[in-house]
């Protein structure tokens, strides 16, 4: 058979009032839907893509109706990718991507070895404590009323730096911050 003809059957097969599957209280999505799902259990491949042609062209490419029916699609195949490519034409449901800040964030590193040695300038034996210490106090003192999504801060061990990636008014924090630290750190006590 060719396959209009088979699109006409199908087509008079699902919107026929005289259907005997056919509820009166059902609308023409449900019964598409049903019809179409039957197929795929039957694993009838070419009847199921001539009721999802048709239900494209009736409802429309970007209907709730059609996002259902390629889900059952992705079922139905089992990993099949020659079967799936036959369901092409129905689009994919779309993805919104998350909502992204509209300030650009800046990645910086914030050497602060010199905060973390002893007077004479030598590293102390707990400069890899003191260095997570003081980047939760960073966070603390410089992110306390920002989003955690919005900033990142990461302590280097190798280096004994801070990596700081935030938008521009954070980091305008986080230098004052570290200036004020060293002030305190040099005043004799």
């Amino acid at each position: 058979m060719k396959l209009s003809t088979l699109l006409v059957l199908a087509l008079t097969a699902l919107f026929s009032a005289s259907a005997a599957h056919a509820v009166e209280t059902s609308t023409p999505e449900e019964r598409t839907l049903e019809l179409f799902q039957h197929y795929l259990k039957a694993k009838d491949w070419q009847m199921a893509e001539v009721v999802a042609r048709g239900a494209v062209a009736k409802f429309g490419p970007d209907g709730v109706l059609i996002v259902k029916m390629r889900s059952n699609v992705e079922t139905a195949v089992e990993g099949n990718l020659t079967l799936l490519k036959r369901f092409y034409f129905m689009p994919m449901p779309k993805i919104a991507a998350p909502r992204r800040s509209a300030e650009r964030r800046y990645a910086c590193v914030y050497n602060v070895q010199d905060l973390l040695t002893s007077a004479d300038g030598r590293l102390v034996d707990n400069s890899g404590k003191r260095l997570h210490d003081l980047a939760k106090e960073v966070k603390q003192e410089c992110f306390a009323n920002i989003d955690a999504s919005e900033f990142e801060v990461a302590p280097f061990d190798t280096n004994l730096s801070l990596v700081i990636s935030a938008t521009q008014k954070p980091h305008l924090k986080v230098l004052e911050f570290l200036i004020a630290k060293r002030a305190k750190a040099v005043q004799p006590q």
